[in-house]
């Protein structure tokens, strides 16, 4: 348990500082205005985005706690797992009041300048 909530904070704290980065005049323009060219999100869309973007943000998420955590094989599936999912159903339109995350993301697909984070822990600070 503490091995997956470490490789949460791990991915808040990534996709935040990526995810805001990319969404800087420059960078929006060349790489992450893909992502956005549909304000209401689909599940296909989870994965419609620039290639530098899916190194950055779609890949590392699944990367960056399990390299820090020295997970092991099995938990690192697991985490991937779970992340894929999670990025496809914040794209679904779906709402499940176990899984609030969706609302937060459709809201950032359609007024792009904020809640940049996954869980919107570092939205409430920066």
């Amino acid at each position: 348990a503490g091995t997956m909530l470490l490789h949460v904070l791990c991915t808040e704290v990534w996709f935040y500082a990526v995810h805001r980065t990319l969404h800087a005049p420059f960078f929006y323009k060349h790489i992450h205005a893909v992502h956005h060219r549909y304000k209401a999100p689909s599940c296909l869309e989870s994965v419609y985005v620039h290639p530098v973007e899916y190194v950055l943000n779609s890949f590392a998420v699944c990367v960056v706690g399990p390299a820090i955590s020295g997970a092991p094989m099995l938990v690192t599936f697991l985490w991937i797992g779970l992340v894929t999912f999670l990025q496809v159903h914040d794209h679904s339109g779906y709402w499940f009041p176990f899984l609030p995350r969706v609302l937060m993301h459709d809201y950032h697909h359609q007024q792009i300048r904020c809640c940049y984070g996954i869980l919107g822990l570092l939205d409430g600070i920066f």
